[in-house]
């Protein structure tokens, strides 16, 4: 699972790319969505184990 997160980002941070290379987004925007993203994966690296159960919702 960890994989695919990290290439689901991968992929959204290249789209960012190309929507700012075409003008259809902002600086700020490119820049806050790929910090978002860069951030998620910082935080997936932080998990030990990966396999975590979260907890189910009441």
């Amino acid at each position: 699972m960890e994989k695919e997160l990290i290439e689901c980002c991968s992929l959204m941070i290249k789209l960012l790319d190309r929507l700012l290379e075409q003008g259809k987004i902002t600086e700020k925007e490119h820049e806050k969505h790929v910090t978002l993203k860069k951030e998620f994966l910082d935080l997936i690296a932080l998990i030990p184990n990966h396999n975590v159960d979260f907890p189910n919702k009441v």
